[in-house]
C-alpha cells in the first residue's frame, strides 16, 4: 500500500490499544526534492517517534519483524534514486537494506 502526501492513523501498525500516525511534513519541515515523513505512535500517554524518512512515498510491506510490517521508502531526484528498507527493532524503524541507483541523462 502506498501512502499519499497527507496524514491519517494507521491502525494496521501497531497495537489496537496504540494508534500510530503518518505526518508529512510541510515548509519549513521538507525537503527540497522530497518531503519528509514521520509515523508517530500515540499510546494514550504520550506520543513517540518510531519512523523518519524522507522520500517521495513509502510502503508498508507484508514482511515483518518484531510483529511489525517492515517499510521501503523511495525517493529519485534529477541525478540518482534510492530505495531503502526499514525493520522494527522492538523501539523504533532502522535502516536494514539501501539501494542507490545513479541516474545518467540520454545523450
Amino acid at each position: 500500500m502506498i501512502l499519499p502526501s497527507y496524514s491519517r492513523p494507521l491502525e494496521f501498525i501497531s497495537d489496537p490499544k496504540e494508534l500510530d500516525y503518518v505526518v508529512l511534513g510541510q515548509f519549513p519541515m521538507g525537503g527540497a526534492d522530497a518531503p519528509w515523513f514521520w509515523i508517530v505512535r500515540y499510546d494514550q500517554s504520550h506520543p513517540k517517534v518510531v519512523f523518519f524518512t524522507f522520500a517521495n512515498g513509502f510502503e508498508i510491506l507484508k514482511t515483518k519483524n518484531n510483529g511489525y510490517p517492515d517499510i521501503r521508502s523511495s525517493a529519485y531526484t534529477a541525478s540518482f534514486g534510492y530505495t531503502n528498507i526499514y525493520h522494527y527493532n522492538g523501539q523504533r524503524y532502522v535502516l536494514i537494506h539501501e539501494y542507490h541507483k545513479e541516474i545518467k541523462p540520454k545523450t
